[in-house]
């Protein structure tokens, strides 16, 4: 079961999260700072972090700076989720290391498929086999 730590000063967003993974099968972690963060994600080292950027005592940016320099949690995908502006931060926060950038309200379905892909991209899933390409009812016998 992998394991993901989500982050978020609204106590709202962090059951919501909670919720909407551990009905996907994840073991779920939380914490309400980016002091918090930091401690959880040393402590139980997990597979994923959902990590809001504006948060009290640290910001989401603070957070994964730091992250980046240890590296016992380093390799740890890092998803940026928040409310501001996707077109403007987006950028930054992957120039810093995070592997995606969720703005809220997210769509459904993605919150599910950016955790999973970025466990593929870790390494801690096996790749999507191709799609086969739907048939042509024309073209069948």
């Amino acid at each position: 079961m992998f394991k993901v730590l989500v982050v978020d000063d609204n106590p709202g967003v962090r059951e919501t999260l909670s919720l909407l993974l551990e009905g996907e099968g994840y073991k779920v972690v939380t914490a309400s700072n980016g002091m918090e963060a930091l401690q959880t994600a040393r402590a139980e080292r997990p597979d994923v972090i959902l990590l809001d950027s504006e948060m009290p005592v640290m910001t989401g940016p603070e957070v994964l700076v730091q992250i980046k320099k240890e590296p016992a949690i380093a390799g740890i995908p890092v998803l940026m989720v928040t409310a501001r502006d996707a077109k403007t931060d987006a950028l930054g926060v992957v120039q810093l290391g995070a592997r995606y950038y969720i703005q809220k309200p997210w769509k459904p379905g993605e919150v599910e498929t950016s955790v999973k892909w970025a466990l593929r991209i870790a390494g801690k899933l096996p790749p999507e086999p191709p799609r086969k390409p739907p048939q042509n009812p024309s073209s069948r016998p």
